[in-house]
């Protein structure tokens, strides 16, 4: 069996990786509305984004989401009982 001799090629590059970014899913909660803060943990929404930013505007506009569903799907169908 013939053995193949490997070698490892210097070709002067660096690893670089990026600064970790902390990001705060509380604090981005917090700036939503009591109700859909409930929800959120009971339903387990999870936001995405790669900042903190990111992660504030997906839940708002989450939130604003989900007041329209209720609004236009879930408030008609009880108030029409």
């Amino acid at each position: 069996m013939e053995e193949q001799q490997t070698q490892e090629l210097d070709l002067g590059l660096e690893v670089i990786t990026p600064p970790t970014i902390e990001i705060d899913f509380e604090a981005a909660l917090a700036k939503t509305k009591p109700d859909f803060q409930k929800m959120a943990k009971l339903l387990g929404i999870q936001p995405s984004g790669n900042n903190q930013e990111e992660v504030e505007s997906d839940l708002l506009s989450k939130q604003q989401a989900l007041e329209k569903e209720l609004k236009e799907t879930l408030v008609p169908k009880i108030t029409a009982k």
